[in-house]
């Protein structure tokens, strides 16, 4: 193995552990509904204070899954496996 795969299996390792982490957090969210309370507890309604920045969260999620896809392909020739 020369080291630019070498670099690009560990840039995949370290991206997955990222995936891994914002998914635990987007998928703890997905359960609140628009008029619950927000748990930051600053008392608003989640739609008012947190929702966004984990609409955010998920545009984040969806780009490093997309990213960590294209480093798949590149490592293994263009074979998703």
């Amino acid at each position: 193995m020369n080291r630019a795969t070498a670099k690009k299996r560990l840039d995949a390792s370290l991206l997955y552990k990222d995936i891994q982490r914002l998914f635990k957090e987007v998928n703890n969210e997905n359960n609140l509904h628009r008029n619950s309370r927000c748990v930051c507890g600053s008392g608003k309604k989640w739609k008012k204070c947190c929702m966004r920045l984990h609409e955010e969260k998920t545009e984040v999620l969806e780009q490093k899954v997309k990213e960590y896809k294209e480093l798949c392909q590149a490592i293994n020739g263009g074979v998703l496996r």
